[in-house]
């Protein structure tokens, strides 16, 4: 018997509502005195009917809780480290792929058409390369915190970033072609499915990146951070696979610029997350 109880049996307590019932607890909300009648536990405590009626029971404040991180070795920052160069440098590719525009007539008037083609070639690997490194760094979230979407990810990211270097390369051969075989050679219709499928691939590079961000938020050490990389690279990756895609075959500089220009904050705010993200010891 507690020493509740006992208190209650010495100075002979009755329930407040049935005065001729002895009480067996006292209710925690108004103090008054319950009858085994009357008496209701909710967690452990003693409440009265009229108070449990009445809504008078304190809820607890539900809290949340992350889940432990479960690194799948031992947790370092390598992954993170080469996610940051590769994104600097898919970043570099970018800002190169939007002003090819500007320099493709001036090069293919001035100069020998293949300048352009080489240009084109060499921009696609540099895309190509840092799309590859940073999904490294989305492979992080995985090796130090057990995510599962991020393999998923790095491995779909690494085909996705690499399918405009066909596009590149029948560009590179269409170069040298003269005017009527170029507009009238079967290979321009491949070309043109390649490249919408290749701009649309990359946009869902950039998702799948912010979807990861997002998924890992509470384990990289500032989840506002990773909300807001992860919430950028989706918008990122929509403008590409909207506006790209489109673009290709009905041509709109504008959107294609914005696409392009959009890989620079996104891909800033992503550097500085991977290199800030808390690793697990």
């Amino acid at each position: 018997m507690t020493t509740l109880m006992l208190l209650i049996e010495w100075i002979g307590m009755k329930c407040a509502k049935h005065p001729r019932s002895h009480a067996v607890g006292v209710c925690i909300s108004c103090g008054e005195g319950v009858c085994r009648n009357c008496e209701i536990r909710v967690q452990g405590r003693t409440h009265c009917k009229p108070c449990v009626e009445k809504g008078r029971i304190p809820h607890p404040t539900p809290t949340y809780t992350a889940p432990a991180a479960q690194p799948k070795g031992k947790p370092t920052r390598k992954y993170f480290i080469i996610g940051a160069v590769g994104t600097i440098i898919l970043i570099v590719g970018a800002t190169l792929f939007w002003t090819i525009p500007f320099v493709s007539m001036y090069i293919s008037f001035f100069y020998n058409p293949y300048l352009m083609g080489y240009l084109y070639l060499a921009v696609t690997i540099i895309i190509g390369v840092g799309g590859t490194l940073g999904s490294i760094g989305i492979y992080g979230h995985r090796w130090n915190y057990g995510s599962v979407l991020s393999v998923v990810t790095c491995v779909l990211s690494m085909i996705f970033t690499w399918f405009l270097l066909p596009t590149a390369i029948l560009s590179f051969v269409f170069m040298g072609l003269p005017y009527y075989y170029y507009y009238h050679s079967p290979l321009l219709l491949v070309m043109d499915i390649l490249g919408s499928l290749g701009y649309i691939l990359m946009g869902v590079m950039f998702i799948l990146w912010g979807v990861a961000m997002i998924n890992a938020r509470n384990h990289m050490g500032n989840a506002g951070l990773g909300v807001a990389t992860g919430i950028l690279y989706i918008i990122t990756g929509g403008f590409w696979c909207a506006t790209m895609g489109a673009s290709y075959i009905f041509y709109s500089v504008y959107l294609y610029y914005v696409a392009c220009i959009l890989v620079i904050p996104s891909g800033i705010l992503g550097i500085i997350t991977l290199l800030r993200a808390r690793v697990p010891h």
